[in-house]
């Protein structure tokens, strides 16, 4: 199985908050992130690569939170986690 769809399908069971953690690195494969500069979406994904990333994107922007793009990290304020 593709490791976005099957990303995709452990969604129903987890959390969202406690998801969005587990699968950050596996977000970060869906970008294009330049040195100290924001990340950008890669082009030419396959269906689940985009709908993952897109996935990914909408849900996070539930919560507050911090792209660190010197570090490539993920700061979520509602929580003290960093990925």
């Amino acid at each position: 199985m593709d490791k976005y769809l099957q990303a995709l399908s452990k969604y129903a069971n987890d959390k969202e908050l406690e998801w969005l953690i587990d699968h950050f690195d596996l977000y970060k494969s869906t970008l294009i992130w330049p040195d100290d500069l924001p990340p950008l979406a890669t082009f030419g994904m396959n269906k689940f690569k985009q709908s993952f990333h897109n996935f990914y994107k909408e849900h996070l922007n539930n919560y507050e939170h911090e792209l660190i793009n010197n570090e490539r990290k993920l700061k979520i304020k509602t929580t003290a986690n960093n990925v």
